[in-house]
């Protein structure tokens, strides 16, 4: 009786230990098997190094990108040896190989080889049939120009510095061409600056072909037959502006018994759906789920002016005051899958020059997860770091506060247009004393102290920023705030660093309150979320987050 007591209780512990595992995930961003990005790496100099996981028959050499296998990829790249020679050629076709062989999802719609080299090939045609380096590349040519990977045409890139040790430069452009796809992939570059550029360009095209955006739109039932617009761009309720739209969407709705929508016009926006059936609950909010649209240059469309509009009687478009673009507008980001394969000179000949490599094939990797590059951002101005966010504005946004070294760092505090600290912020050592509807440059903090190009953000800038991204409350490196992810996956961090009067620092790690340059509105965020507040107490100390254009 005892024995069978300890075997079924034996049996419930094992139970309840596959239970708790079976509900573990590997990360918060899915696991291989997946729809998303899967990415590949090798390194080569006179030896092939490539990135594996696993052993045996479950050995992967590509990776679904994730925040768990970005910090392994990184780690690969960093641990990724200096040594003599260019097995170049060798290296592309292993990438081949392993991108044909790799078990990938069934919505692939993207194979892309990405190589970086700054020499020649030297001892590759040595691994290979073939009796001299221009057969091998020559076979290597035809592959890419004729063979497909899981039925999909392959994109080969390859970017080229020309190192010292380069006599022959017509061969070096030459080779470049044979192992791209097409001759717009064949980069040549001068310095590392560029190679970083180059890189970045390609992985942000990739990510934007990888992603598409859906719009669920909930609309109150129209009458029969009805012509309706959705607008994008329009800022009020004017007939006119409506009609003068440059980013719109037309239909006309059926009937309440058959409420499909049909002769879809996209203006200013891609779109390929003409018909769409509509859901209802109640017979009088019906959805549309309009799929896969974006922008003409493949970024996402604005929401944060959808207007919904009627065609009356005599022509006139009429704004329909029941819509409320906040709460009947709700967008999706969908990711189909892709195989991208990072194929890495680490010959000797780069000298120096190899971290920075390693950086730019880092900052690649971010970038197509949709995050930040390595140093968490896509650009410098005077010195300053900014993040694209995919803001309709195109703005940018700095990656950390003004007197920062870092985005976790609270930085400096400053009254309202006063551009420098004090010890103390009281109303009787306020020096400010103009009331302007917006700041003037030589008042901003940001514009004082990291020059030309940088300011405060402005309200409708902010307003922007929250409707357009998502906001998480988080601890970073033990320091309280906010992430600020935007709608191409790059983020921001802004801490919660309080405020500062004469009785010094407080409120921080509860709420960050972010100077504008509109005169009455500060910017606040904390566990709740974000708003914009009237305040007063200009003579305070408060943070500024910078913004460049």
């Amino acid at each position: 009786m005892k024995k069978n007591l300890f075997l079924l209780l034996a049996i419930v512990s094992l139970l309840g230990m596959m239970a708790v595992s079976g509900c573990k995930k590997d990360d918060d961003e899915g696991k291989d098997g997946d729809p998303g990005i899967y990415v590949g790496i090798i390194g080569f100099n006179d030896k092939i190094t490539e990135y594996t996981a696993g052993k045996g028959k479950k050995m992967k050499k590509m990776r679904l990108l994730n925040s768990g296998t970005q910090t392994e990829f990184e780690s690969f790249i960093d641990g990724l040896a200096v040594s003599n020679g260019t097995k170049l050629y060798h290296a592309v076709r292993v990438a081949i190989d392993d991108v044909k062989a790799a078990s990938l999802p069934d919505d692939l719609r993207n194979v892309s080889i990405i190589t970086f080299t700054d020499g020649l090939d030297l001892g590759s045609y040595g691994e290979s049939e073939y009796d001299s380096g221009d057969e091998y590349i020559q076979a290597i040519s035809n592959r890419i120009q004729n063979e497909k990977a899981h039925n999909l045409q392959i994109n080969a890139y390859c970017i080229g510095m020309k190192g010292d040790d380069v006599g022959d430069e017509e061969k070096f452009r030459n080779d470049l061409l044979k192992l791209s796809s097409s001759a717009e992939n064949a980069m040549l570059v001068a310095n590392m600056a560029e190679v970083n550029e180059k890189f970045k360009q390609i992985a942000s095209s990739l990510y934007k072909e990888n992603v598409s955006q859906s719009l669920a739109l909930s609309i109150p039932l129209p009458e029969k037959n009805q012509q309706l617009r959705f607008t994008f761009d329009v800022g009020t309720n004017s007939p006119a502006d409506a009609s003068n739209s440059q980013m719109y969407i037309d239909f006309q709705f059926g009937a309440k018994s058959n409420p499909e929508i049909k002769n879809i016009v996209y203006h200013g926006i891609s779109g390929n759906q003409t018909t769409i059936m509509g859901t209802t609950n109640d017979n009088y909010w019906y959805s549309y789920d309009f799929r896969g649209i974006s922008l003409p240059d493949g970024n996402t469309v604005p929401t944060d002016k959808v207007k919904e509009w009627i065609l009356d009687g005599t022509g006139q478009w009429q704004i329909n005051s029941e819509f409320d673009g906040g709460a009947n507008v709700e967008v999706t980001t969908e990711k189909s899958s892709a195989a991208i394969f990072l194929v890495l000179d680490c010959s000797s000949s780069l000298g120096s020059d190899v971290t920075n490599m390693k950086k730019a094939a880092k900052d690649f990797i971010a970038t197509l997860r949709g995050g930040n590059s390595s140093n968490g951002s896509n650009g410098q101005l005077n010195g300053h770091d900014w993040v694209d966010l995919g803001l309709p504005s195109r703005l940018k946004w700095a990656t950390c506060n003004v007197g920062a070294s870092q985005p976790t760092d609270y930085g400096n505090y400053y009254a309202w247009g006063e551009t420098t600290t004090k010890s103390s912020y009281t109303e009787g050592n306020y020096t400010y004393s103009d009331n302007p509807d917006t700041l003037p440059s030589t008042d901003d903090a940001a514009t004082s102290n990291w020059g030309e190009g940088w300011r405060m953000p402005t309200e409708d800038e902010f307003v922007e920023l929250r409707n357009n991204c998502t906001w998480k409350w988080k601890t970073k490196s033990r320091v309280k705030g906010i992430e600020i992810t935007g709608p191409n996956g790059n983020s921001i961090f802004l801490p919660a660093a309080g405020s500062r009067d004469e009785s010094g620092l407080s409120q921080d790690t509860y709420v960050g309150r972010y100077w504008l340059s509109s005169c009455q509105s500060l910017a606040e965020v904390d566990s709740d979320g974000c708003w914009l507040s009237n305040y007063g107490y200009h003579y305070y100390g408060l943070t500024v987050r910078a913004v460049c254009q």
